[in-house]
């Protein structure tokens, strides 16, 4: 999919995602797939010195790049694991004017994509549009890098979004993790519809669905005690 009237040979063309973000913007999206490396969850080229991309890094985690020459070429490559077929929440944030670049995945900034000193200006990409899973080519009109999966909700703002505000876009709900007997952990959170409980021995590695464990809900409170937590474990909702 891509912004028709993004590119300056389109009739109608609007400088909104050139001119418009060339100091300070951010952007939102959630996805669900497995994109190939540096496939584009959405872009304005983002390559050859120009332009920017959120998309899936050389690895199995994201990616928030700015491309220019007081940026500097930075593909911005986070740490967080994102090749689990799940939905992940992504929220990228630049602010040229402080230096500053940021990229939360469910809500959680990966400190990895916490950046100083990467000040503006953006090299714009006005011969390119903004692309929807997919990245337009070096030949503008083509597209390349495309992403085989869902998106939804994707925005994209010319400020500098807070965490609140992060978190406000991906229905924040908290996982309330206490010490039972017998070495058991007890778990609650608010019942909403669409999380699902993960759990993991390692922060990094692939998460999976808490599996041989109940939940129940108690007026409105979703509950479990998860009695084979033998070893460390770390868990999350995650929207399903």
């Amino acid at each position: 999919m891509v912004v028709t009237n993004s590119a300056n040979f389109d009739g109608g063309y609007r400088p909104t995602f050139d001119d418009g973000i060339s100091s300070v913007f951010s952007v939102a999206l959630w996805a669900k797939g497995v994109p190939g490396s540096w496939s584009g969850f959405i872009s304005k080229r983002g390559e050859d010195g120009i332009g920017w991309q959120v998309r899936r890094g050389g690895g199995d985690t994201e990616a928030f790049t700015i491309r220019g020459t007081a940026s500097g070429n930075y593909d911005g490559v986070g740490s967080v694991t994102i090749i689990d077929g799940q939905w992940h929440h992504f929220a990228g944030v630049w602010d040229g004017v402080m230096g500053i670049r940021k990229c939360y995945v469910d809500g959680v900034l990966d400190p990895s994509i916490n950046l100083l000193g990467d000040f503006a200006p953006m090299s714009m990409a006005p011969n390119y549009h903004v692309g929807i899973g997919a990245r337009e080519s070096g030949t503008p009109g083509g597209f390349e890098s495309w992403f085989g999966g869902k998106l939804y909700d994707v925005r994209i703002y010319n400020y500098s979004i807070t965490p609140a505000e992060v978190a406000s876009l991906i229905g924040h709900v908290s996982l309330n993790v206490q010490a039972g007997a017998n070495h058991s952990v007890i778990l609650t959170w608010p019942t909403t519809a669409g999380f699902v409980l993960q759990t993991n021995t390692t922060i990094n590695s692939v998460w999976g669905e808490a599996t041989g464990i109940i939940v129940t809900d108690q007026n409105g409170v979703s509950s479990v005690t998860n009695t084979a937590a033998g070893s460390a474990r770390f868990y999350r909702l995650i929207r399903h």
